[in-house]
Protein backbone atom coordinates (compact mmCIF):
# COMPACT_ATOMS: atom_id res chain seq x y z
CA UNK A 1 0.00 0.00 0.00
CA UNK A 2 0.97 3.62 -1.03
CA UNK A 3 1.38 5.77 1.66
CA UNK A 4 -0.05 9.75 1.31
CA UNK A 5 2.23 12.15 1.75
CA UNK A 6 -0.57 14.12 4.49
CA UNK A 7 -0.60 10.61 6.31
CA UNK A 8 2.76 10.05 6.62
CA UNK A 9 3.04 13.83 7.73
CA UNK A 10 0.29 13.02 10.17
CA UNK A 11 2.37 9.97 11.29
CA UNK A 12 5.22 12.02 11.90
CA UNK A 13 3.74 14.68 14.01
CA UNK A 14 2.07 12.48 16.15
CA UNK A 15 5.37 10.66 16.64
CA UNK A 16 7.24 13.55 17.52
CA UNK A 17 4.61 14.90 19.94
CA UNK A 18 4.85 11.73 21.75
CA UNK A 19 8.52 11.96 22.32
CA UNK A 20 8.25 15.25 22.95
CA UNK A 21 5.66 14.18 25.86
CA UNK A 22 7.92 11.28 26.76
CA UNK A 23 9.95 13.96 27.88
CA UNK A 24 8.18 15.67 29.94
CA UNK A 25 7.21 12.80 31.67
CA UNK A 26 10.88 11.94 32.06
CA UNK A 27 12.10 15.24 32.99
CA UNK A 28 9.56 15.58 35.56
CA UNK A 29 10.57 12.35 37.24
CA UNK A 30 14.72 12.85 36.76
CA UNK A 31 13.68 16.52 38.08
CA UNK A 32 11.31 15.64 41.15
CA UNK A 33 12.97 17.05 43.78
CA UNK A 34 14.36 20.28 41.97
CA UNK A 35 10.51 20.83 40.82
CA UNK A 36 9.49 20.69 44.29
CA UNK A 37 11.86 23.06 45.48
CA UNK A 38 11.29 25.75 43.11
CA UNK A 39 7.78 26.01 45.04
CA UNK A 40 5.58 26.01 42.04
CA UNK A 41 1.94 25.41 41.87
CA UNK A 42 2.07 22.56 39.66
CA UNK A 43 3.29 19.16 41.15
CA UNK A 44 5.75 17.11 39.13
CA UNK A 45 3.33 14.38 39.62
CA UNK A 46 1.06 16.21 37.41
CA UNK A 47 3.80 17.14 34.71
CA UNK A 48 4.47 12.96 34.71
CA UNK A 49 1.08 12.10 34.37
CA UNK A 50 0.05 14.46 31.64
CA UNK A 51 3.06 13.94 30.28
CA UNK A 52 3.12 9.87 30.04
CA UNK A 53 -0.89 10.06 29.14
CA UNK A 54 0.03 12.97 25.93
CA UNK A 55 2.57 10.50 24.92
CA UNK A 56 1.00 7.05 25.09
CA UNK A 57 -2.39 8.74 22.94
CA UNK A 58 -0.50 10.42 20.26
CA UNK A 59 1.65 6.96 19.87
CA UNK A 60 -1.54 5.12 19.65
CA UNK A 61 -2.78 6.61 17.04
CA UNK A 62 0.07 7.31 15.26
CA UNK A 63 0.58 3.21 14.99
CA UNK A 64 -3.00 3.02 14.36
CA UNK A 65 -3.01 5.71 11.17
CA UNK A 66 -0.31 3.50 9.76
CA UNK A 67 -2.46 0.36 9.77
CA UNK A 68 -5.07 2.26 8.25
CA UNK A 69 -7.32 2.03 11.61
CA UNK A 70 -10.75 3.95 11.30
CA UNK A 71 -10.41 4.51 14.80
CA UNK A 72 -6.93 5.83 14.62
CA UNK A 73 -8.50 8.44 12.52
CA UNK A 74 -11.48 9.39 14.62
CA UNK A 75 -9.24 9.33 18.23
CA UNK A 76 -6.31 11.02 16.54
CA UNK A 77 -9.26 14.16 16.07
CA UNK A 78 -10.85 13.69 19.80
CA UNK A 79 -7.29 13.70 21.02
CA UNK A 80 -6.41 16.97 19.28
CA UNK A 81 -9.69 18.15 20.70
CA UNK A 82 -9.03 16.70 24.18
CA UNK A 83 -5.46 18.54 24.21
CA UNK A 84 -7.04 22.00 23.21
CA UNK A 85 -8.71 21.60 26.21
CA UNK A 86 -6.57 20.51 28.33
CA UNK A 87 -3.81 23.06 27.23
CA UNK A 88 -6.30 25.89 27.48
CA UNK A 89 -7.40 24.54 31.46
CA UNK A 90 -3.88 24.14 31.82
CA UNK A 91 -2.79 27.58 30.61
CA UNK A 92 -5.63 29.77 32.27
CA UNK A 93 -5.55 28.20 35.44
CA UNK A 94 -2.21 26.45 36.42
CA UNK A 95 -0.37 29.58 35.09
CA UNK A 96 0.69 32.85 36.60
CA UNK A 97 -1.90 35.14 35.55
CA UNK A 98 1.09 37.41 33.92
CA UNK A 99 3.04 34.63 31.90
CA UNK A 100 -0.75 33.11 30.90
CA UNK A 101 -1.78 35.74 29.03
CA UNK A 102 1.02 36.73 27.08
CA UNK A 103 0.94 36.27 22.99
CA UNK A 104 -2.69 34.72 23.69
CA UNK A 105 -4.09 36.28 20.97
CA UNK A 106 -1.31 34.97 18.73
CA UNK A 107 -1.94 31.32 20.27
CA UNK A 108 -5.61 31.28 19.93
CA UNK A 109 -4.67 32.00 16.09
CA UNK A 110 -1.73 29.36 16.28
CA UNK A 111 -4.58 26.88 17.76
CA UNK A 112 -7.19 27.38 15.47
CA UNK A 113 -5.06 27.05 12.52
CA UNK A 114 -3.52 23.90 13.67
CA UNK A 115 -6.93 22.43 14.43
CA UNK A 116 -8.20 23.07 11.21
CA UNK A 117 -4.89 21.88 9.17
CA UNK A 118 -5.44 18.64 11.67
CA UNK A 119 -9.20 18.29 10.82
CA UNK A 120 -8.35 18.70 6.86
CA UNK A 121 -5.45 15.99 6.96
CA UNK A 122 -8.12 13.79 8.76
CA UNK A 123 -10.69 14.18 6.25
CA UNK A 124 -8.03 13.26 3.82
CA UNK A 125 -6.49 10.60 5.55
CA UNK A 126 -10.20 8.98 6.19
CA UNK A 127 -10.86 9.05 1.96
CA UNK A 128 -7.87 7.31 1.52
CA UNK A 129 -8.50 4.57 4.37
CA UNK A 130 -11.92 4.59 2.56
CA UNK A 131 -10.35 3.96 -0.87
CA UNK A 132 -7.73 1.75 0.06
CA UNK A 133 -9.56 -0.52 2.46
CA UNK A 134 -12.37 -0.97 -0.93
CA UNK A 135 -9.18 -1.49 -3.24
CA UNK A 136 -8.42 -4.52 -1.09
CA UNK A 137 -12.06 -6.16 -0.31
CA UNK A 138 -13.05 -4.74 -3.94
Amino acid sequence: MKKILLLLFLELVLLVFSLDSWLRFQQAIANWAYLISLGADVLPLYLAVSGAVWSIVSLVAAVGLWFYQRWAVIGTGVGALLFTVWYWLDRLFLTPAADGQANVWFVVGVNAILLVVICLNLGAVWETIQYERSEVNG
